[in-house]
């Protein structure tokens, strides 16, 4: 069985199975505010590539069942606004991002972004990346038998011309008048695919507790991302999110 941890171990979470139901990619705005929100408050720095926006996001998508094998005092919720449905699960210990989960998928998966805590230099003043200098490959996830990524989210929040430069997969986004499109021509067929993999109920007496649980434990306590720490941040490259268009982003 798959299991994910914080940084600084203190929480480790096992899922009932080590493969994920699905993999895939993302480069919409909210999920990297996710885990710069976090960094400033001393979470985890930003891999090079997610942190330049050239290499999306990794998202694998479990089951919504998990077990806290250690640290569950030190579990914290939070949401990026007040309206959001998207609520996100961190460590208080070290600010890590563990898991997120969005309603639109009726309660059977949360989605963890695949992290690596090796080292990386960094300025803080200039909030830009030097050369990178990984030292020791950390992976946040243990015993996942993964597949790769099938269908990629939000390419539009991107430069294009980094966007260009991504291996070949569908994709998705939200288009000017707030519907869900994509390419190439097929991509509905994926995106089918995927909403299928997510919304599948969880199978009946799998171990665990879901997200909503483990929030009611935590005394239903859900921060509020602040508005002043979200602003400060480079300029947007994009339009914004409109979650009530599209279910992976929010």
């Amino acid at each position: 069985m798959a299991t994910l941890s914080c940084k600084c171990g203190k929480v480790v979470i096992q899922f009932p199975t080590a493969k994920p139901r699905c993999t895939t990619e993302c480069c919409c705005d909210d999920c990297f505010e996710r885990l710069n929100f976090l960094f400033k408050q001393g979470g985890p720095s930003i891999e090079h590539g997610i942190f330049m926006r050239t290499r999306p996001i990794t998202i694998h998508w479990f089951d919504n069942r998990l077990e806290v094998m250690q640290g569950s005092k030190y579990l914290k919720f939070y949401k990026l606004r007040p309206s959001s449905g998207v609520i996100n699960m961190a460590s208080s210990c070290c600010n890590t991002f563990l898991a997120k989960e969005n309603p639109r998928y009726q309660g059977n998966t949360v989605a963890v972004f695949e992290q690596d805590f090796g080292e990386h230099s960094y300025e803080d003043t200039a909030n830009q990346y030097h050369q990178p200098r990984p030292v020791v490959h950390v992976h946040n996830i243990k015993n996942m038998k993964a597949s790769k990524p099938f269908i990629r989210m939000f390419p539009n929040h991107w430069l294009h011309e980094n966007v260009q430069f991504l291996h070949p997969l569908p994709h998705v986004w939200v288009n000017d008048t707030g519907d869900a499109t994509g390419s190439p021509k097929d991509w509905e067929t994926t995106f089918e695919e995927f909403m299928e993999k997510t919304s599948k109920p969880v199978r009946k007496n799998a171990p665990g507790m879901d997200f909503a649980d483990l929030i009611a434990c935590n005394g239903g306590n859900i921060e509020v991302a602040s508005a002043k720490v979200l602003l400060n941040q480079e300029p947007s490259r994009s339009r914004d999110t409109k979650e009530a268009a599209i279910v992976t982003s929010g």
